[in-house]
């Protein structure tokens, strides 16, 4: 009895887009379509990458090339486009990708066969997809593409060409699934650099080691603006005893624990310059300010321990107090209209002007 070897049938797959205008090009001359559609991953993406240089090269250019991977001799000779897709067809994947770019540099094999059946969206991703593997000024980045798991894309490949070369770590590219938010992730770590002086981006990239497997970046930012050690600046205030700034992670835990309320949750607005925080001693109160468009800053809201209503002397002091260098919004200062606002419905600091009007 005679051992029978399964052969896998590999189910037509379509593609579209610049590289389908190419192949129906090459296939006016020689059919190559059914064998793009029907090929495996590796070989569709070798072809790819040979399409992809018909937009930048003439065919006689490319077809001197290709004739080097044909086994054996051809009759249209004449035809460079009929040259390039017998080649398609007959020639090994690495053989297809040595002509093409001069080299086979370890690795590229692996990472073009993960990259699935599509085209690249732009032709010039295949060059330098293979400069990425071929530099050796590119090791590291390389090393990224080869590390990580599973199947990769077009997007992955450019995050890896353009991150900053500290932050290429397969911990950081992995997290990242758009140029968007790496993006995101890059004006981040110059914020986090911002608040965190004394730690080095060296530092920065390497707690992403200790970052559990499904944690996001941003759960990586959040955890180090807590650590912040210098808020962006907040108003001119005057040198009073009773205002205490809180300008750090440490000082915003710390007044949130002793307060209990949510001012922890207001760290990302901090951080960012939008809001600033003020304990106010003698009370104690916490002074909400918001930073306005053109950098100045207004009084936003007054709160006692765990969210309680201030006194009316506490207000009257805070607001007498905060007068010079901060906007007062009308609501903290108005008197006639706060039983009025009161009966609306409009917020508790409106009762404490109807106490007023009732003394």
């Amino acid at each position: 009895m005679h051992a029978v070897t399964a052969r896998t049938e590999l189910q037509p797959r379509g593609f579209h887009g610049w590289a389908l205008k190419v192949a129906c090009r090459l296939d006016g001359a020689h059919p190559v379509l059914a064998h793009i559609c029907q090929t495996g991953s590796l070989k569709r993406q070798a072809i790819f990458a040979v399409l992809s240089e018909l937009a930048r090269d003439s065919p006689e250019t490319l077809a001197d090339r290709m004739r080097a991977v044909i086994p054996q001799p051809v009759t249209y000779t004449a035809d460079p486009l009929a040259v390039i897709a017998r080649a398609l067809v007959v020639a090994r994947p690495s053989a297809l990708l040595k002509s093409l770019f001069g080299s086979v540099p370890n690795g590229l094999l692996g990472v073009m066969r993960r990259l699935g059946d599509n085209p690249f969206r732009d032709p010039q991703s295949y060059r330098a997809l293979h400069e990425l593997m071929a530099y050796p000024a590119h090791r590291q980045r390389a090393k990224v593409l080869l590390q990580i798991g599973g199947p990769l894309n077009e997007t992955t490949v450019q995050i890896v060409r353009e991150i900053d070369p500290v932050w290429a770590r397969v911990e950081v590219v992995q997290r990242l699934p758009t140029m968007e938010r790496m993006h995101e992730f890059q004006q981040a770590v110059k914020l986090i650099q911002s608040l965190c002086p004394e730690v080095s981006c060296e530092d920065l990239s390497r707690s992403f080691e200790r970052l559990e497997a499904r944690a996001s970046v941003s759960t990586w930012a959040q955890r180090w603006i807590r650590k912040a050690t210098r808020f962006p600046p907040g108003p001119t205030l005057a040198d009073d005893a009773a205002f205490r700034p809180l300008l750090t992670g440490a000082d915003i835990h710390e007044a949130a624990k002793r307060f209990k309320n949510c001012l922890a949750s207001k760290l990302p607005e901090i951080v960012l310059g939008r809001l600033f925080y003020i304990e106010f001693r003698p009370a104690p109160a916490l002074i909400e300010l918001v930073r306005l468009n053109r950098g100045e800053w207004a009084l936003e809201g007054l709160y006692g321990p765990t969210n309680a209503p201030l006194s009316n002397k506490t207000i009257e002091a805070i607001v007498s107090k905060l007068d010079v260098g901060v906007h007062i919004p009308v609501r903290f200062t108005e008197t006639e209209m706060g039983s009025v606002a009161l009966l609306l419905g409009l917020p508790e600091l409106d009762r404490h002007w109807t106490n007023v009007l009732m003394r």
